[in-house]
């Protein structure tokens, strides 16, 4: 008996011995099978990006935008990457706490532990769009040269010189913008490089707000809260009680705030709209944060066009009106012809100045030698009402011509 069970013993060790060593060539396959997998598959991605970066410059996109895609996909990447490694040690965990050697199943492959992973769509979904892109909603419209969304963040980013609209005559520029949307609508505008908020008060009254970053906040569709910061500049109009303009202000700060609140008609109620809704919401209060200074201009003594920030410009004809707007040609800009230039053929033709006129065709003639008088050319005008009618002889006009 004691033979018998000292030589199963030893069996068992051997044959523990040789699935240890089967197991260790078999995770070393593994390991070597991954790491050329690996190494094509990174082989392949660099092939791929240096082809789709190609294309995209090809196409003109910024620099900017195309950074932050590529950014955007290395980071879905690294976490994938993550979570799979994590799913591979609770594996690993799993495997060590089963005792029975004999009944142990066998070695878990990449393939197999893919196969384990739950089925769940984890795929970037995103849009890129270049050259004229055009938004619009009913409490945002924008214009800009490109634009990237994706569906992770819901967050649209416009590149080169964009330009957003909300309700009630608002203007938004810069460098890049952020939109932040919630609910399918404009939640938050954060603007940096050059941001510039105008507000359209009259015809020729702008409210603005400068500053290196400008954040917008919404609130049910109308713009309740803006702050600009960074050499925070400001020009806006005050009113009185009666809605009356009183004076201008003009102020810089390193932090500027504008709140909004509804417009109240001459009773100090909400206006309301036919349909029972507030129609919008004006400049309520400004508030000026860390070395804040300024200086108030009486109403009488402002001109308007002065009243104008750096990089001020009204671009109300870019705006999309409606959703039928997006599908029209693209608006050009003014041309030369369209302005109101002087005509070229204003300038005399006898090679003379026009603040200098001819003096002898002058004399006795005060409508100046644009006016007709009925005379063939390089014949000269009587000196008076008494003067002698000009010969008829064609020979001697033509030696007093030469005279």
């Amino acid at each position: 008996m004691k033979q018998r069970a000292l030589k199963d013993s030893i069996r068992q060790a051997k044959e523990d011995e040789k699935l240890r060593q089967q197991e260790k060539g078999d995770s070393i396959r593994r390991a070597t099978t991954i790491a050329n997998f690996r190494a094509r598959n990174r082989a392949a991605d660099s092939l791929k990006r240096l082809a789709y970066i190609d294309s995209l410059r090809k196409s003109g996109m910024a620099d900017s935008a195309i950074n932050y895609i590529l950014d955007s996909a290395n980071r879905k990447r690294r976490e994938d990457s993550i979570s799979l490694a994590n799913r591979r040690a609770l594996f690993a965990a799993a495997d060590s706490l089963r005792k029975d050697s004999s009944r142990r199943p066998p070695p878990l492959t990449y393939e197999d532990s893919l196969a384990l992973i739950p089925t769940k769509d984890t795929s970037l979904r995103y849009i890129v769009g270049y050259h004229h892109v055009r938004i619009f909603s009913d409490s945002l419209q924008a214009v800009a040269d490109s634009l990237y969304y994706s569906t992770k963040d819901s967050l649209f980013r416009l590149f080169n010189n964009p330009i957003a609209w909300g309700s009630g005559n608002y203007q938004i520029t810069g460098d890049t913008m952020f939109v932040y949307t919630k609910n399918k609508k404009a939640n938050r505008l954060y603007v940096f490089e050059n941001a510039l908020a105008v507000n359209k008060e009259a015809s020729n009254f702008y409210n603005q707000l400068k500053g290196t970053t400008i954040n917008c906040y919404f609130k049910d569709g109308d713009i309740d809260f803006i702050r600009a910061k960074g050499n925070a500049e400001t020009i806006y109009y005050i009113k009185d009680d009666n809605k009356a303009y009183t004076g201008t202000n003009k102020a810089h700060a390193d932090i500027i705030d504008m709140v909004f609140a509804p417009k109240l008609d001459s009773l100090g109620k909400p206006e309301l709209d036919s349909a029972g809704k507030s129609k919008g919401k004006e400049l309520n209060r400004v508030v000026l944060r860390s070395d804040a200074e300024g200086s108030v201009i009486p109403i009488k003594h402002v001109n308007p066009d002065d009243m104008r920030l750096r990089g001020f410009k009204w671009q109300e004809e870019r705006r999309p009106k409606s959703k039928e707007e997006l599908f029209e040609a693209i608006k050009k800009p003014r041309s030369y012809e369209d302005e109101e230039q002087p005509a070229f053929d204003t300038q005399p033709h006898n090679g003379m100045p026009e603040d200098q006129p001819d003096t002898e065709e002058r004399q006795g003639d005060p409508a100046g030698p644009s006016a007709p008088t009925g005379r063939p050319a390089g014949t000269a005008k009587p000196a008076g009402p008494d003067a002698p009618s000009p010969n008829n002889d064609p020979e001697k006009n033509q030696k007093e011509i030469l005279k």
